[in-house]
């Protein structure tokens, strides 16, 4: 009989077992039944005839133990007669049975939920063909526009294409602008505006992950030809079902992102979320849009303006390390290569110690990675501990609990139960209550992911990551119920099966038994009580942390503050239209007088949202290379509205315009670099870098504040300058 048809044959027999041993005893007692009547026509009696069958047929119950076991498969009924045993045991004591649950609840759905974080961002592959092939040039730690010469983590789109043609490694290369555009675009002709996710790619990007359709098509290699030609987009299925109802005809639709109309040509596969955890783009349009699309980066064929990410697909057969040598080599060629280079004695030097590495791509590119992957790892630890504890709470219940059953367990191996049979049984019961834990703890953790995701997104949007149920999680989840089984079960069992019978079955308590688990039951407690001191101190020093951080003097009064973001590139205008300046003054001059309000300002950037930072140098002095300032473009109330204080010097006013003498107002640390002696005030100071090929701006510096805290709470306050806009 084939395999197929031995496993349906055994299944027959379990699922119809109560038919079968029928028919079993029924065969049996036919069998004996004719050996009787044999013996009886040989002139035996009756009685005697019965003796002599019996004898000659053998012993009828082992028989039948023995036909189950061939035919069925007897270790699995077994099991369950055991857990309906150790259902009926846990139904006799609901208290321990309730405390032994919400402590496996707890501490299951504690790690199966920081295990699905840990999961999505450090361990899951992208949904793409052959990840483990990909790979990316430089760290992907940086994002934004930079014109530093031999940057290894982003680079020009000019440099892309060259690469493109005369890397030897590589089977398919694509690029990805480094951020995302967030665009208040229309879709087809509704009246009113939805912010759109758009990632600008090169036109090979799907090619190069292996990622097909859905439905119609992705971008290919001809929508990134030429210069705004190509006014194209592929959306995803969350944006295609959530704005465009599903609808099958997509090529019927068009977004509006700006002042360019985008025709769909197609849906992405509905598991394909991108290229960056955390991550979920709308749209994808090629690169050849950049300097139309908002909120108009622009730069796209300047040979210097770096602002991609590069990534490769690995040839059959080729080594990372030599991919690494032959990336090097043409860095050094195309960079050398492009006509405004600046190949002066300093940038040579910097390139010659310059090495571009590669990063995997197989995970893909994520900003939670390097923000949450310590924290997750100590949290796992955390949680791991708490169920530790748990274990050893729920052993010293079962062995309690083993005390009142001593007759039993001691009548069972006194009528010929082997121990490791008792063993397994109670072992099932354990498997059993740990079972029903882990199912309450996968719905506690199901709870818990969309709290804790809610509590690590900024604002109301919540960050798209899926942390929801996946066989990475069932898998993990049902190991540790296994795992939690052999760590609460075992000991307990053991310790249970260890008896003196005719002690047990006369008092029905075994002195030995008994301080055993007395001294078992006190290690577990101790045990208990240092893990939990662990726990304790742990979390006083990380309420400790939580306390000092709340008390981070960040520099402004972030009380009763309203932030409003304001999307000009929606009404066509960019940062630097006239237009735009003046739409932002008259909203402050306007929000000013409405009730309630004190007064508005606005701002380039806010709190830890990043910022615009380029290098600073004193007239005839030499940019320093390593040294950054964060520029904020501000209105004229900024400092009032935040409740910055002026140090020295005065606050923007009416005669500080577009056709004045550049002026700034810089800060603390700032003013102490560029003039450590003297007052600040005054003085003339330039803006740009030693690679621009352009002039560097010149600020006359009017104010000092005080410094502020721009990308988090920890570290030193950066320097910083706000010019007027």
């Amino acid at each position: 009989m084939s395999l197929a048809g031995e496993f349906r044959r055994r299944l027959t027999m379990l699922l119809r077992r109560g038919r079968f041993r029928r028919e079993l005893d029924e065969e049996v007692y036919l069998h004996l039944e004719l050996r009787c009547q044999q013996q009886i026509a040989s002139g035996l009696t009756s009685e005697a005839a019965h003796r002599s069958a019996m004898r000659r047929f053998g012993n009828a119950t082992r028989m039948q133990e023995k036909s189950r076991a061939a035919w069925g498969w007897n270790w699995l009924e077994t099991l369950v007669q055991d857990a309906g045993y150790g259902v009926r045991a846990m139904l006799r004591t609901p208290a321990i049975t309730v405390v032994a649950l919400v402590s496996l609840a707890l501490g299951i759905g504690a790690n199966t939920a920081i295990f699905s974080f840990l999961d999505a961002v450090l361990l899951r592959s992208l949904p793409v063909k052959d990840p483990q092939q990909l790979v990316m040039l430089g760290a992907g730690d940086m994002a934004g526009i930079t014109q530093s010469f031999a940057s290894t983590g982003l680079y020009s789109y000019p440099f892309y294409r060259q690469f493109q043609s005369k890397n030897a490694v590589f089977s398919d290369t694509a690029a990805i602008f480094s951020m995302t555009n967030h665009v208040h675009g229309l879709v087809d002709e509704r009246k009113d505006t939805e912010l759109i996710n758009v990632k600008t790619v090169s036109g090979t990007y799907f090619q190069t992950l292996g990622v097909g359709a859905q439905m119609r098509r992705v971008l290919d290699e001809n929508d990134d030809s030429g210069d705004g030609d190509h006014a194209v987009a592929a959306i995803s299925d969350g944006f295609w079902k959530r704005s465009l109802g599903a609808d099958p005809a997509v090529l019927h639709h068009m977004l509006r992102l700006g002042e360019k109309v985008y025709t769909i040509v197609g849906v992405a596969p509905a598991e394909f979320f991108g290229t960056t955890v955390g991550e979920a783009p709308d749209a994808w349009v090629p690169l050849s849009m950049t300097d139309s699309m908002p909120p108009g980066w622009g730069g796209h064929k300047d040979n210097f303006s770096e602002s991609l990410f590069i990534f490769g697909r690995l040839k059959p057969g080729v080594s990372v390390a030599q991919a690494t040598a032959n990336v090097n080599v043409l860095f050094g060629q195309i960079l050398t290569g492009f006509p405004e280079a600046k190949l002066t004695q300093e940038n040579l030097a910097l390139l010659a110690r310059s090495h571009v590495p590669l990063m995997s791509m197989a995970r893909g590119l994520s900003a939670l990675r390097s923000t949450y992957s310590e924290p997750l790892k100590i949290l796992m630890i955390t949680v791991g501990l708490v169920l530790l504890i748990a274990c050893a709470n729920i052993a010293n219940l079962l062995l309690a609990r083993s005390t009142v059953r001593v007759r039993e367990l001691a009548l069972r191996q006194a009528l010929g139960a082997h121990r490791m049979r008792i063993v397994r049984q109670l072992l099932t019961e354990s498997l059993v209550l740990a079972l029903a834990g882990g199912a309450l703890g996968v719905g506690l953790a199901a709870v818990a992911n969309r709290v804790l995701l809610q509590m690590i997104s900024n604002g109301q949007d919540t960050i798209p990551l899926n942390v929801s149920l996946n066989l990475n999680l069932l898998a993990f989840a049902t190991a540790v119920t296994v795992l939690t089984t052999l760590l609460f079960g075992t000991l307990p069992a053991l310790r249970a099966t260890r008896l003196d019978l005719s002690a047990s079955l006369k008092s029905g308590q075994s002195g030995t038994a008994a301080g055993g688990r007395a001294r078992v039951a006190k290690a577990l407690g101790i045990g208990q009580v240092a893990l939990s001191l662990v726990l304790m101190m742990a979390a006083c020093l990380f309420l400790r942390t939580l306390n000092n951080l709340s008390h981070v003097d960040v520099g402004f009064n972030k009380e009763n503050i309203l932030r409003l973001d304001i999307d000009s590139s929606a009404l066509g205008l960019q940062g630097d239209d006239p237009r735009a300046k003046a739409m932002y003054h008259e909203i402050e001059d306007r929000v000013s007088t409405l009730p309630g309000v004190e007064t508005a300002s606005f701002s380039a950037f806010t709190f830890n949202e990043g910022s615009f930072m380029s290098s600073v140098a004193l007239p005839g002095k030499a940019f320093e290379r390593n040294v950054n300032v964060n520029h904020n473009s501000i209105g004229n109330s900024f400092f009032k509205v935040m409740q910055i204080p002026l140090v020295a010097g005065r606050a923007f006013g009416p005669q500080d315009t577009a056709t004045s003498q550049p002026v700034a107002i810089i800060g603390e640390g700032l003013a102490k670099y560029l003039f450590p002696t003297g007052s600040p005030i005054g003085r003339t100071y330039l803006i740009g870098s030693p690679d621009e090929r352009t002039p560097p701006d010149q600020k006359l510096v009017v104010g000092v504040v005080k410094d502020v805290k721009i990308h988090g709470l920890e570290g030193p306050d950066l320097y910083i300058d706000y010019p007027p806009s």
